[in-house]
């Protein structure tokens, strides 16, 4: 009886990790891919080798320890957005194929991360599309197109994650400069009817961001 019950308590404690662990798995993901990019920002062979010039810009972020992020955000395309989507496409450009809602579904996560990068002017584009790192994952289960937003001490990673397939995901992370604005100052550019964000690592944690009702 006390076997049993000994295995019974570690078959739940197994079964509490695993739940962690799904919960998490989006995050965790995120950091695992942001450092991926910290060692490609590192790395001068590579560098060399996909463009044989140097960036004043990578100064600045090879001290950066791309393994401690000291805040993050989620940000999801919103059910409201969904359904703006579908009235703009009706009323405007008529309906939406199959492809043309998954395409936009595809994107809609990483162009966030590319408008902010193509603000800051072509040298800073070579450099974000240079260190981008992506890999592809078969799809978890109630998969959610999303971006994190990663901050660390002197640097910012999103992580872009899309269905690129009908059983697999493509995660995607690059360096992303937000120019003089800071991060709440551009996660409040963002359009609150079309975009949900919530704060996963930092103060803020497990808080909206902006503010329900503002």
């Amino acid at each position: 009886m006390k076997k049993l019950l000994a295995l019974l308590m570690a078959a739940l404690m197994l079964t509490g990790a695993a739940f962690a662990e799904e919960d998490d798995w989006y995050l965790d993901t995120a950091e695992e891919l942001a450092a991926c990019v910290g060692e490609l920002v590192g790395d001068e062979a590579y560098q060399q080798l996909m463009s044989g010039l140097e960036f004043e810009e990578l100064d600045a972020l090879k001290g950066v320890d791309y393994t401690a992020p000291v805040a993050a955000w989620r940000i999801e395309w919103s059910a409201a957005g969904d359904l703006l989507l579908a009235l703009y496409s009706t009323v405007e450009a008529g309906d939406l194929s199959d492809a043309g809602r998954d395409r936009f579904a595809q994107l809609v996560a990483q162009s966030l991360l590319q408008q902010a990068n193509s603000a800051e002017g072509a040298s800073w584009l070579a450099v974000s599309t240079m260190l981008t790192y992506s890999r592809t994952y078969v799809m978890p289960e109630d998969f959610q197109t999303c971006s994190y937003l990663l901050e660390f001490d002197g640097a910012l990673v999103g992580v872009a994650f899309s269905q690129t397939g009908d059983e697999t995901i493509t995660v995607t992370a690059q360096l992303v400069s937000l120019g003089d604005q800071s991060v709440e100052e551009w996660l409040q550019s963002l359009m609150p009817l079309l975009f949900s964000c919530e704060q996963v690592i930092g103060a803020q944690e497990n808080t909206l961001w902006p503010a329900q009702g503002e």
